[in-house]
């Protein structure tokens, strides 16, 4: 499940794609969970235990302007995190 997403910043730094993904495997007949975990893509501070993936910079803006100026750029930055983190959890089932 995402749990969040979207372009965060760290101070004056510049605004990279983010998302939150917390991903569980339960067992159909039992209930019982057998993994979970957290995703996380450009994480902005430690979060223990989380797989944490490393965007590049192809995606980063400067301010909301750089932003809205470039908004094909800002949707595909936000689908490859997506899908990113995607491709992350289906790793985790092999």
């Amino acid at each position: 499940m995402v749990t969040s997403f979207g372009y965060v910043t760290a101070g004056s730094q510049t605004w990279r794609p983010h998302v939150t993904a917390d991903v569980r495997l339960v067992e159909v007949g039992t209930g019982n969970l057998l993994m979970e975990n957290r995703i996380v893509f450009n994480s902005l501070g430690g979060q223990d235990g989380a797989i944490t993936l490393t965007p590049d910079g192809e995606y980063g803006f400067e301010d909301r302007e750089d932003m809205v100026e470039n908004p094909e750029r800002l949707a595909e930055g936000l689908d490859m995190a997506l899908r990113s983190t995607v491709d992350a959890a289906i790793n985790l089932l092999r």
